[in-house]
């Protein structure tokens, strides 16, 4: 197969292949209350107890194909002062469905990110992994974000 045939066939596998942006806008929107939901789930019982409060801010980002949309930026507020924050950063990320940075106000080259995966079956996960190293990838768990900001903690 030559250039032009190639590139003929890339076209008509491109117009095979729309993707809608507003689903996709939509289920950003959703995935980031999702991981909200489960962190403050997560959490409920430090909230309980008085050790951590939960605070939410708007953000706006601006992506190619999506436009601008606010989301929230959810920060755990310790009751000893430290402050870790979750927040989404996009969703049009290589290999991943959406990306979110955690780490400590103060402390940000300390960072993880946590990565939104879709199986091919169409099934979402989430992991966590150093963003300094880029290995070490990890389910999310209520345990993997513990062990995370024990190393914040004085």
């Amino acid at each position: 197969m030559n250039l032009k045939d190639k590139l003929k066939q890339d076209i008509k596998s491109k117009k095979n292949s729309h993707i809608d942006w507003k689903i996709r806008m939509d289920e950003r929107v959703g995935s980031v209350d999702q991981l909200d939901n489960l962190v403050t789930e997560w959490f409920s019982d430090y909230k309980t107890e008085g050790l951590l409060d939960f605070k939410r801010a708007d953000k706006s980002i601006t992506e190619e194909y999506n436009g601008e949309y606010t989301v929230k930026v959810l920060s755990l507020c310790f009751a000893n002062g430290k402050e870790i924050i979750i927040e989404p950063m996009g969703t049009l990320i290589i290999g991943a469905w959406g990306r979110f940075d955690i780490y400590a106000r103060g402390y940000n080259s300390g960072k993880y990110h946590i990565l939104r995966y879709k199986s091919e079956e169409g099934q979402f996960s989430w992991h966590i992994v150093n963003a300094q190293t880029k290995r070490d990838i990890k389910p999310l768990t209520k345990e993997s974000i513990e062990e995370i900001i024990e190393k914040w903690m004085p």
